[in-house]
């Protein structure tokens, strides 16, 4: 990707997991949202100790996102479960789970635009093949 502002980083991030900055300072357990608008407004750095808490916190984020711009933003389970080994993040089953169910609640709407489209495409089909 390359060298993206840390603002830009923290901006895609909060837009990946579909939250807002006042979600994210309260769920990183700030007591001021500042610490996360001062990052996304360019005012402050991603400092090492965010990047640690939103990692704690949401371990499907990709800290080689944070750190290198590396993709995916969004980890996959198997590639949270590794990155939660290597950092020493315990997971519990549930945790776990309930990062994906998320993913997938989040993914509904493509998912049922690609079903409309392929329903709108049959019906035109059989339109077509009656006249």
């Amino acid at each position: 990707m390359g060298n993206l502002a840390d603002s830009e980083i923290i901006k895609q991030i909060i837009e990946a997991l579909g939250i807002n900055p006042n979600i994210l300072s309260t769920k990183l357990g700030y007591k001021s949202h500042a610490s996360v608008y001062h990052v996304v407004n360019g005012l402050a750095k991603l400092s090492p100790g965010m990047m640690d808490r939103i990692v704690r916190t949401f371990p499907n984020v990709n800290y080689n996102f944070m750190t290198n711009q590396e993709l995916p933003i969004l980890l996959d389970e198997q590639g949270t479960i590794s990155q939660a080994n290597i950092m020493n993040i315990p997971l519990s089953k549930e945790d776990n789970m309930d990062i994906f169910k998320i993913k997938q609640f989040l993914d509904l709407p493509e998912q049922l635009n690609r079903i409309e489209e392929k329903l709108d495409m049959l019906l035109n089909s059989k339109d077509y093949e009656e006249q």
